[in-house]
């Protein structure tokens, strides 16, 4: 069975919510922080995405959706994209659509369903109209 907040807390000698202080970068004294890491690094704690999203009503994950992953173009848009919202613990949902309207519609409802925070669409066949019906529930 997975570690959970409790299990670090309980070994780090700290209240849950330091150790959530924690994993969302929150400040520490180094005392503390160095108890908090020993101990995830112990249990190999793992923070659960799906719990955290739940609590602030966020997935932490972008979707994009691109014509091709065939252009250096596209890559390099992905690749920064990327590092930059690692840095604020988002990932990336990447549909590459081969400048299909339909796989792009599928595309964004399976994006819809997911709870994705954003959309990028770097140019691609979707029209306005089609964005706005993102706005009426799946």
């Amino acid at each position: 069975m997975s570690a959970t907040i409790a299990d670090v807390a309980k070994l780090a000698g700290v209240a849950k919510s330091t150790v959530s202080k924690y994993i969302n970068n929150g400040n520490l004294r180094p005392s503390e922080r160095e108890r908090v890491e020993s101990a995830i690094r112990e249990l190999n704690y793992v923070p659960n995405g799906l719990a955290r999203g739940l609590k602030n009503l966020k997935s932490f994950t972008i979707g994009v959706i691109i014509p091709t992953l065939d252009s250096s173009f596209s890559a390099q848009i992905l690749s920064a994209m990327e590092q930059e919202l690692q840095q604020y613990s988002y990932g990336v949902l990447i549909s590459d659509c081969r400048g299909d309207k339909d796989l792009e519609l599928k595309a964004l409802k399976f994006l819809q369903q997911k709870t994705v925070d954003a959309y990028v669409l770097l140019p691609s066949a979707i029209e306005a109209q089609d964005l706005n019906a993102l706005k009426t529930p799946v």
